[in-house]
């Protein structure tokens, strides 16, 4: 099972797909193992030596942030598209403006898009606005309405039937589910 309140999200939706990662195996385990031998030697560390264990953390996350600007062009043009397709700024953003901003030509981030992630760039920002929707309707006490409306949606029927596509049910039955489940 998945610790912390976006538990639930994670399995609803299964964003993340092994047969289509998001960022290579290899540097993300590497990424997990390092993290928590750093958690690990932290955990031991008394606190007169808790500035040098912080010191060891930030270079840690230094060297893999650096590991991570090294990924080649073919990587950071995905990267960026998942960023721009799942940023509220940018739900309406139209799909050749955000393949221009990776750097990548419209034909071919459609096609290579769809390669990587199994899914079409379209369906990619659907799934992270229902996602931000459902965090919405956990974490607030706002109506399906509301939440539609602060996520841009022009009516709720469209938000309802996007939301019943990847969720299972409509909003207000999955905030019900959700809730009687994982009460707070």
């Amino acid at each position: 099972t998945l610790p912390g309140e976006f538990a639930p999200i994670l399995q609803a939706t299964h964003p993340i797909r092994p047969a289509a990662p998001v960022m290579e195996a290899s540097i993300a385990d590497g990424w997990v193992r390092g993290f928590e031998e750093q958690i690990d030697q932290l955990e031991r560390e008394e606190e007169t030596c808790l500035a040098q264990a912080a010191a060891r953390m930030l270079s840690f996350i230094s060297s893999y942030l650096t590991a991570i600007a090294r990924l080649d062009s073919e990587k950071r043009w995905f990267h960026t598209a998942c960023r721009l397709l799942g940023g509220e700024a940018d739900w309406w953003m139209p799909l050749p403006e955000i393949a221009r901003m990776a750097g990548i030509g419209y034909v071919r981030f459609r096609t290579a898009f769809a390669a990587q992630s199994g899914m079409a760039p379209g369906e990619y920002r659907i799934r992270r606005r229902i996602e931000a929707a459902a965090r919405m309707l956990l974490q607030h006490d706002a109506t399906p309405s509301d939440v539609a409306f602060r996520l841009g949606y022009r009516d709720i029927y469209t938000f309802s039937k996007q939301f019943r596509a990847v969720m299972g049910r409509s909003p207000r039955q999955w905030r019900a589910y959700e809730m009687q489940a994982h009460p707070m």
